[in-house]
Order: C-alpha cells, then sequence, then structure tokens
C-alpha cells in the first residue's frame, strides 16, 4: 500500500485507530468504551507530528518582516528545536526506517528556511 494512502487514512478519518478498537472490541479486550491507548496508533502519531511540526519550524522566518529582528534568544531557541527535530529524525533513521531518510532529505531541499530568512514581498 502506498505511504501516501496510509498517511491519509489515519490522518483523515483515524481508520488504523477506528480498526485496532474494533479488532480489540471484537476480541474482547475493550476496558472502556472509545479507543485505548496503543502504541501503534501513538508511534504512528508522533512521528508524523514530530515530521510536520519540524516543517513548520522551517517556515517560521519566513513569516517575520526584515525590519523586525526577533534577537539572540529567540535564534537560541529556534536552533534548540531544530537541533532536536533532526536528532529525533536522525535516531528514527538509525532504526532503520527509511521514511526519516526521504523526510530529512526534503526538509534539506525544499525547506531551506532559517534563522537569517525573512517575508519578501512578491513582485
Amino acid at each position: 500500500m502506498n505511504w501516501d494512502l496510509l498517511f491519509n487514512i489515519e490522518t483523515h478519518r483515524g481508520l488504523f485507530t477506528l480498526f485496532n478498537t474494533v479488532d480489540d472490541a471484537l476480541k474482547g479486550k475493550l476496558d472502556a468504551v472509545g479507543p485505548s491507548p496503543e502504541e501503534k496508533n501513538d508511534a504512528m502519531f508522533i512521528n508524523r507530528s514530530n515530521e510536520l511540526n519540524w516543517m513548520i519550524l522551517r517556515l517560521i522566518p519566513c513569516i517575520r518582516r526584515k525590519e523586525i529582528i526577533w534577537g539572540d534568544e529567540w535564534t537560541k531557541k529556534w536552533d534548540l528545536l531544530e537541533e532536536s527535530f533532526r536528532m529525533m529524525t536522525e535516531g528514527f533513521a538509525g532504526l532503520g526506517k527509511k521514511i526519516p531518510l526521504a523526510h530529512l532529505e526534503m526538509i534539506e531541499m525544499k525547506f531551506k528556511f532559517g534563522t537569517d530568512h525573512y517575508y519578501i514581498e512578491p513582485k
């Protein structure tokens, strides 16, 4: 199954979570009504959340106007988040996962923004 389709199924409909819950209910494993914490579902959510949040972090400087200086403290915090997202992604890649490597490549190629970037009015 194609990765984009899997991502879409879980993100927009929560079907993997729903199917796991129904499977648990059929097996008599449910202690409560509604989904219970499930490591598979949590891991998928955390991974996608990490990827999206890193892209958002890279875009934040692009909304800054050139004349507004956010200062050294903001830059330190941005750099700390950048390093954290990179370490998490590289850690997943170190586990032999292929998607983190593709995501890292995309970040480096398509999201080349950093604290030195700012908003430029389109011509």
